[in-house]
């Protein structure tokens, strides 16, 4: 049996409750899309962004000569280097943040040209040490094959002579070995050696440049 009608009109639907925009979508908002990695890589570039309290951070602690002469902080160096050893980068950027207070153009320039120097003479060793194991290999190899030949010899001198034949023996493992070390050492250049070049070769030409701390996006402070 139908219910009365009661007169009553089904209220509306309510419209959904606008709500403001999450910290993740006024970021993405305000700057672009929020990347899923730190600063800056793309197109192969590598951004790394160091907070400094005083231009003292990028030399040694144990050195108290003028900056012109100071060695560099191993501090700096190590932290520039690990953070090149995860991503892939064909350029690099180092941009130091220092108080405001405190920037001097003529200091600056001057650690430019002091970490550029510094890069390119460490890229300079890590080549020589690729090149110092492949010249290796290249000898071990030639050693090698000169036994080899050796011990060809030497069979086919050896007939009944029991000193000749044990010359050949002791000969043949040692060509082998050398041969297989030595090809090893010119194909198979371990991977933190080619790692280390390649670290070398974006730092010697990065771009360094120095910006006031306020104006610097939040960094790891060293």
């Amino acid at each position: 049996m139908p219910e009365p009608d009661s007169g009553k009109q089904p209220a509306p639907p309510q419209a959904p409750e606008k709500r403001g925009p999450g910290v993740a979508e006024t970021v993405a908002g305000a700057f672009g899309p929020v990347p899923s990695f730190p600063l800056a890589q793309q197109k192969g570039l590598c951004v790394e962004a160091i907070a400094l309290d005083t231009y003292d951070d990028i030399f040694s602690d144990f050195d108290y000569g003028p900056l012109e002469t100071r060695r560099l902080s191993g501090d700096l160096v190590d932290e520039i280097e690990g953070r090149l050893r995860g991503p892939v980068c064909g350029r690099a950027e180092l941009a130091f943040s220092v108080p405001a207070a405190l920037r001097d153009a003529r200091v600056e320039e001057m650690v430019a040209k002091r970490l550029k120097r510094f890069f390119a003479d460490r890229l300079a060793s890590a080549r020589a040490e690729i090149s110092r194991r492949r010249r290796a290999g290249a000898l071990r190899l030639a050693a090698g094959s000169l036994l080899l030949g050796l011990e060809a010899v030497l069979l086919a001198l050896a007939g009944s002579f029991v000193a000749v034949a044990a010359l050949s023996s002791i000969a043949a493992p040692a060509a082998w070995y050398l041969s297989f070390t030595g090809l090893e050492f010119l194909v198979d250049v371990p991977k933190d050696m080619l790692k280390k070049r390649d670290i070398y070769s974006s730092l010697k030409g990065a771009k360094i440049s120095f910006r006031k701390a306020e104006a610097a996006s939040p960094t790891q402070q060293i």
